[in-house]
């Protein structure tokens, strides 16, 4: 390589350095090439935390054809039947209120919860959606 030499192995890797490039040039080259890395890194991190909160939430909304004391079946649009258990934690909301002992069959609603191995889900919130 005419008038070209090679920059001091830095992890294994020797960079072509001309003789045009000068120290600060250099340094922009590993400041630009630690900057790259450490954004990496963080999306990496970002990335896992976020599908590590999501991982084991379930979502579904419809109207609720059946009920008792500790589940309900909804419908939804497409007419599939899922079980909805609730237990004492779950939230009930209509509006900003929490509600609880009341009827809610034909109520449209939209659950959050955690799926169980009978396919059925845990609800943690289930909010009442009123239409205007």
């Amino acid at each position: 390589m005419v008038g070209q030499r090679p920059l001091k192995p830095l992890i294994g890797v020797r960079i072509p350095v001309s003789e045009h490039m000068n120290l600060s040039n250099r340094k922009k080259i590993i400041i630009y090439i630690s900057a790259a890395v450490a954004t990496l890194i963080i999306l990496t991190i970002i990335g896992l935390r976020l599908w590590i909160w999501r991982a084991g939430v379930e979502m579904c909304a419809g109207r609720i054809v059946e009920m008792d004391d500790k589940s309900f079946i909804v419908e939804n649009r497409r007419g599939e039947k899922m079980t909805i258990l609730i237990s004492p934690e779950t939230e009930i909301l209509e509006g900003r209120k929490c509600i609880s002992g009341q009827s809610l069959v034909g109520e449209e609603i939209f659950v959050v919860g955690a799926p169980n191995a009978q396919n059925e889900i845990e609800a943690r919130v289930v909010r009442i959606i009123k239409h205007k």
